[in-house]
């Protein structure tokens, strides 16, 4: 995700309360590497206030902005935000004008966005009048299905991103600062080698170190020029870093077939439902001790993710996964598959028909029992799973912390939860033999309790007051680790 949090609000207050004649700033870079916009750069570019981020669109007509899902998508509530807590401004290179800036009537979010793989993230807003389309304010047309950039060609990349290189390790805040940017970027190759899974149907690769998007341009424009028009190629999406060495960044494919219809059609017709069962989860292999049963979930519509498990006839968990091994002990267990299927805004589970496990069968007069027969491979599980706070409180300085951990299809299980805190406080500290003020750390690992099949609660010891920030690893069953750490923060007083 490339959209920068809240430290931006108390910049852009005069831009919110519509102020009126910009005041000159300093010209500092957003986009990393680049230079300055005029109005004539980039007329399609928007600046998008989601409810304390900083975003980018592009305008498709009068009366629709594109930006990407991610900034209108809270993943943590599972729910699209409010068309009223949004705000747009058109035909402005200063974060401090207030341009053109009728007000946002309605969210679409591409039903097949996917927020673990970061595909299709795209969405539409609709406005409540039209923008004054000349001058600095143009529409842009969509790049054809199946258009791919050549690598010579230039893609031209706006925002008001940040300007500094990242590491892919750095977790600080990045500033925002007033002046519209334009960089040209190439495509780039490197993307699979680095991000895994990587959808190149649907996600574009470009940029290279000194030159990328950063937070702050998420959901902005990649334009680029076909028969000497100017088209939108892609919609910034994310990247480890900015414009680190062997990190692109990526973007969402405009020419993919199912994203440029949602685009053409202005959302229309698409909606984000609740996941629906279609075929119910089925369980195969040897269902006998010594074998193995595996789970197929079924059909669904509007899934992304899928927690797997197998439940005994008293509704206990028995294993966590899709496989589970048999022994002696499950001779006469009565067993089902369970599927909870995560959508963008809802839930829905379904079970299997039961399965009776046997003792392993012993021919008369023969030696040892036969190996019970092989599985067909099952598929392997390569992407790591992804933590997501669901809840958090906090109480007297003990924080509880409800987790979901979302390990797409084909799922090994979800094994654990590193969860650790860091406490950033103030205090005094005896420095050349006199007392100052200073700021000291104190970090915690966390215990995690197991509430279901891919669910945790973490519950704190007692903290001290000052800023808390929590980081969250999955790992699943197959050993696939979560390589960027889920990071919250909450100040307890």
């Amino acid at each position: 995700m490339r959209r920068v949090l809240a430290p931006v609000v108390p910049l852009l207050a005069a831009l919110l309360a519509l102020a009126g004649t910009a005041t000159a700033g300093t010209v500092t870079n957003r986009v990393v590497g680049g230079g300055p916009a005029t109005s004539a750069d980039a007329p399609w570019q928007v600046l998008v206030l989601p409810d304390g981020y900083l975003c980018g669109g592009a305008i498709l007509d009068a009366t629709h902005v594109v930006t990407a899902a991610h900034c209108v998508y809270d993943d943590e509530d599972q729910e699209i935000v409010a068309p009223s807590s949004l705000a747009i401004h058109a035909g402005i290179t200063n974060i401090s004008t207030p341009g053109q800036h009728p007000p946002v009537t309605a969210v679409s979010v591409d039903p097949a966005y996917d927020p673990d793989r970061q595909t299709s993230d795209v969405a539409i807003l609709t406005l409540g009048s039209p923008l004054a389309l000349g001058g600095a304010v143009q529409a842009i047309a969509l790049t054809d299905v199946g258009y791919r950039p050549a690598a010579g060609d230039g893609l031209r990349l706006s925002g008001w991103g940040s300007d500094v290189a990242r590491s892919p390790d750095d977790e600080t805040e990045p500033e925002a600062v007033p002046n519209l940017r334009v960089v040209t970027l190439h495509t780039n190759d490197g993307c699979a080698s680095v991000y895994s899974p990587f959808d190149d149907s649907k996600l574009l690769c470009a940029g290279s170190a000194g030159l990328d998007a950063c937070q702050g341009d998420s959901g902005g424009p990649l334009a680029v020029q076909a028969g000497g028009v100017w088209k939108l190629a892609g919609i910034v999406t994310g990247g480890a870093g900015c414009a680190w060495p062997g990190y692109p960044g990526y973007y969402a494919r405009t020419s993919d077939p199912d994203i440029h219809a949602y685009l053409a059609q202005l959302g229309a017709g698409y909606a984000v439902q609740d996941p629906v069962n279609v075929s119910p989860p089925q369980v195969s292999g040897s269902a006998v001790a010594g074998g193995t049963i595996a789970c197929a979930v079924g059909g669904w519509q509007h899934a992304y993710a899928y927690g797997v498990g197998f439940v005994r006839a008293d509704g206990s968990l028995a294993a966590r996964g899709s496989t589970m091994a048999l022994g002696a002990g499950d001779v006469g267990a009565t067993l089902r598959c369970v599927v909870e299927a995560y959508g963008l805004t809802g839930t829905a589970e379904a079970v299997s028909a039961p399965v009776v496990i046997g003792a392993a069968p012993v021919p008369l007069g023969a030696g040892p029992p036969a190996p019970p027969p092989a599985l067909p491979p099952a598929p392997v599980d390569a992407v790591a799973p992804t933590a997501r706070v669901a809840k958090l409180r906090c109480a007297r300085a003990v924080c509880t912390l409800d987790v979901r951990v979302d390990d797409p299809a084909p799922s090994s299980g979800v094994k654990a939860l590193d969860a650790r805190v860091t406490t950033t406080y103030r205090t005094t500290c005896v420095r050349n033999h006199r007392r100052r003020a200073c700021t000291k750390s104190v970090e915690h690992r966390l215990r995690t309790v197991v509430t279901g099949l891919t669910t945790f609660r973490v519950v704190t010891p007692r903290l001290r007051k000052g800023t808390q920030t929590f980081r969250l690893v999955a790992t699943d069953a197959r050993g696939n680790r979560q390589r960027k750490a889920t990071v919250l923060r909450k100040t307890t007083r």
